[in-house]
Order: structure tokens, then C-alpha cells, then sequence
């Protein structure tokens, strides 16, 4: 029985739902399966902040990619994509500019005519941000089920979700790790003071408060 393209892609990152992942390399296996999903020669993971998309992983783009912040209103893809519910297409007759031109490895400063394909991302409700494909092919997803992308676009939700709550719970381990190291520092200083000679803690009350005039010996 041959499995679906869709089903070979999920089962793996449904697999690392359950696995301790740094953040980076959850996002690595994300694209390296919509790469297989959906063979073309560049895929990008951006997160929504503000007014900015801001590229958390890339497969085919220039390293460069990672250091920009492209402003949804100056994108006017990257605006389609969040203005929408369902995957979108952009032929390779499409007259907007696209945010990746000369940002396509091994291709120079401007980026030929090309296929593009893009999902957006919803966590809770709420639009969290994008994944792009891109294709040098100008027929390469032409006649691509878009439902096909839009499943793997739910399950590339839960894998930005457990990022997030896996990094949560690091920072709430982190807070508490450090709570219970002041609360030990505190502990110990009660337990010195307790075991102090009784001269000795009048002679750092007295120095403390200033107020005598002499110190019993």
C-alpha cells in the first residue's frame, strides 16, 4: 500500500512533538519536510511581530535572510498571505515584487521569474506568521493541492506551539532554579548568624546601627 505524500511528511514531526528539541532544529525538520512535501529550492518559517515578519528559519535562502525584518506593508506577498485564511499561490505571471529577490542561493542580485506558494499560520486563534516556498520552476506548483500545504500548515502550528511552551517551561524551571538558590543563600545566612558568638552580633548590631557608644567585651 503506498502511503500519501502528506502522511510520509506529518508522521516524523509528529514524532518530535513529543521530543526535547532545541527551537532551531524543530524549525530545521519542519522545512526539510515541506521541502519534501513540496519539492522547490527555497522555503522560509517568519514569525509576526508588530508591523514585521522576521525570518526564525530558512532552507535555500542566503544567511543574510536571518538578520532582516520585512515590513508586511512594503510586501505586498507577504500581506496577501496574512490577509488569508487558505494557502495562497503567486504565478510565475504575478506582477508583485517578491521579498526574496537576490536572497535565493546561487542566484544573484535579482531572481527570475519563478513559482511562489505561501501558508499562513494561526496559533490560537490568532495569526502567528508564514511559511513560503519558492521555486525557480515557473510550473513547479502548478496544479499543487493547496489543501495538502494547508494540513501540513496545522501541523507546523503544533510544532511552533510546543517551541513556544517548551520554552516557557525553561524559563519558568530557570526562575524557580534561581528562587530556590537565593531562598538556600538566605537560609545559610540565618543559620551563621544563629551560631555567632553573642558578642559578635552585638558588635555588627551596634557598627550596623550606629547608636552606641561602647561595646561590652
Amino acid at each position: 500500500m503506498t502511503t500519501h505524500p502528506l502522511l510520509s511528511a506529518l508522521i516524523p514531526l509528529v514524532d518530535d512533538l513529543s521530543r526535547d528539541l532545541p527551537a532551531q532544529e524543530r524549525y530545521r525538520r519542519l522545512l526539510q519536510a515541506l521541502r519534501e512535501l513540496l519539492p522547490c529550492d527555497a522555503t522560509a518559517l517568519l514569525r509576526l511581530e508588530g508591523e514585521h515578519l522576521l525570518p526564525l528559519a530558512i532552507d535555500g535562502l542566503s544567511p543574510d535572510t536571518l538578520g532582516r525584518r520585512f515590513r508586511v506593508a512594503e510586501h505586498p506577498r507577504l500581506a496577501a498571505l496574512l490577509d488569508s485564511t487558505q494557502p495562497t499561490r503567486f504565478a510565475a505571471d504575478c506582477p508583485l515584487p517578491d521579498p526574496y529577490d537576490g536572497l535565493v542561493l546561487g542566484h544573484g542580485a535579482h531572481l527570475e521569474v519563478h513559482d511562489c506558494l505561501g501558508c499562513p499560520l494561526f496559533l490560537d486563534g490568532q495569526a502567528w506568521g508564514v511559511l513560503t516556498l519558492d521555486a525557480l520552476d515557473p510550473a513547479r506548483f502548478e496544479g499543487t493541492d493547496l489543501d495538502m500545504l494547508a494540513g501540513f500548515a496545522s501541523l507546523a502550528a503544533a510544532t511552533v506551539k510546543a517551541t513556544f511552551e517548551a520554552a516557557v517551561e525553561t524559563a519558568i524551571g530557570v526562575r524557580h532554579a534561581r528562587g530556590a538558590g537565593k531562598k538556600s543563600e538566605g537560609k545559610n545566612e540565618s543559620t551563621k548568624s544563629q551560631h555567632m558568638p553573642p558578642n559578635r552580633i552585638s558588635l555588627e548590631t551596634v557598627l550596623r546601627s550606629g547608636k552606641a557608644s561602647c561595646v561590652p567585651t
